[in-house]
C-alpha cells in the first residue's frame, strides 16, 4: 500500500484526488489543513488521516511515498500586505 500526503485537499482539485485515492483502496492517505474540520466535513475520515499544517512530526511517522502539493494561495491584490500569505501556502 503506498502513502500519500496530500496539501490542498480541501480545494478544488485536491477534493477530488484524496476521494479518488481513499475510494481505490491501494493508497494510505494524510493531508495537512489549516482546517482539520473543514478538512474532515469535505473528505470524511475514512482511510484519510486529516492533520494540522503544522504538524510534521505526524509526516515523519506516516513517512509518505508520494507527496503531492497542492496547496495554494491567489490574489488579484499586488501589495505587501498578502506576501506572507504567498509564502506560507506556496
Amino acid at each position: 500500500m503506498k502513502k500519500v500526503l496530500v496539501t490542498g485537499a480541501t480545494g478544488y482539485i485536491g477534493r477530488r484526488v484524496v476521494r479518488a485515492l481513499s475510494e481505490k483502496g491501494d493508497f494510505a492517505v494524510m493531508t495537512l489543513n489549516r482546517e482539520v474540520e473543514k478538512a474532515r466535513m469535505l473528505l470524511g475520515t475514512t482511510n484519510i488521516e486529516n492533520k494540522e499544517a503544522e504538524a510534521w512530526e505526524s509526516v515523519t511517522e506516516f513517512s509518505p511515498d508520494i507527496v503531492l502539493h497542492l496547496a495554494t494561495f491567489s490574489t488579484s491584490a499586488d501589495n505587501q500586505d498578502v506576501i506572507e500569505k504567498l509564502i506560507d501556502s506556496n
